[in-house]
């Protein structure tokens, strides 16, 4: 829990203006992105600094459900860099989310569900946990040549 607020604070501090929001995660759509109700309307939230696999790719489902597992039907806590500007409907952001005091991004990285995304210091709280999953052969890892969701989507569009 204490990395996991270490991790949200860096993300946090890194945007400048920011907005904090709260609500109940109804739905996961994939391994990075929730619909989570805020005063009584529905969000969609791309987790920010991770990429999932599409559910289509291998291990998208799995992803899904480690996400599924961390957060739905559970009160998120989400920090987005928009400021105080309220999304319009329909509308979604991206930004720094926790659910069950877990910083998410940190969860699905850890567990071999996403890849940190970005060009970041290699040495940052992600990319470290990245490296550890990927040593531990965890989740996407398995695979010995696993493809990133950005290569996937461009080989896809061809």
């Amino acid at each position: 829990m204490k990395s996991a607020l270490v991790v949200l604070g860096l993300l946090w501090t890194a945007s400048g203006m920011a907005a904090t929001l709260t609500g109940m995660v109804t739905q996961v759509k994939d391994g990075d992105t929730l619909t989570v109700m805020v005063d009584g309307r529905p969000l969609t939230v791309s987790i920010a600094g991770v990429d999932a696999p599409e559910l289509r790719q291998p291990f998208g489902a799995q992803s899904r459900d480690s996400l599924t597992a961390l957060c739905l039907q559970r009160p998120a806590v989400i920090h987005s860099p928009r400021g105080s500007e309220s999304p319009r409907r329909g509308e979604g952001i991206k930004g720094s989310v926790a659910c069950a005091d877990e910083d998410v991004a940190s969860h699905q990285v850890r567990v071999g569900m996403a890849w940190v995304t970005g060009r970041g210091d290699r040495r940052a709280p992600l990319y470290l946990l990245e490296d550890e999953a990927q040593r531990a052969h965890v989740g996407l890892w398995v695979d010995k040549q696993p493809v990133p969701p950005w290569t996937w989507r461009r080989m896809r569009h061809r």
